[in-house]
């Protein structure tokens, strides 16, 4: 009985929360009603918007309340990846890498 128990707990954590802020294409798959197009399509405003809540995913076209409502206890909101740097206009990066790189000589 022990060793089930100790198993029981060892296939929770193995199966934890999908971090919404952070998760790949193929972990998001791995939800019912989530396919690749979907799951591109939250990559896509993710890259863009970052998620403060679960609630958030319904601003991702093709997903809706009664999704998140269903899959709550199964996803969580991580530390946003997203950066200054990421969200910058490639002019402007561009301007900023030759500035640093011009001075390093």
């Amino acid at each position: 009985m022990k060793y089930l128990l100790v198993l029981l707990l060892s296939v929770s954590f193995v199966f934890g929360a999908i971090d919404i802020n952070n998760a790949s294409a193929k972990e998001f798959t791995t939800l019912k009603g989530i396919g690749v197009k979907k799951a591109d399509a939250i990559l896509k405003y993710r890259k863009k918007h970052c998620f403060k809540t679960v609630n958030d995913l319904t601003s991702v076209k093709g997903i809706g309340k009664k999704f998140v409502k269903k899959h709550k206890n199964e996803l969580e909101v991580g530390t946003c990846k997203s950066s200054l740097w990421d969200n910058m206009p490639n002019k402007l990066r561009h301007i900023i890498h030759n500035l640093w790189a011009f001075s390093k000589t």
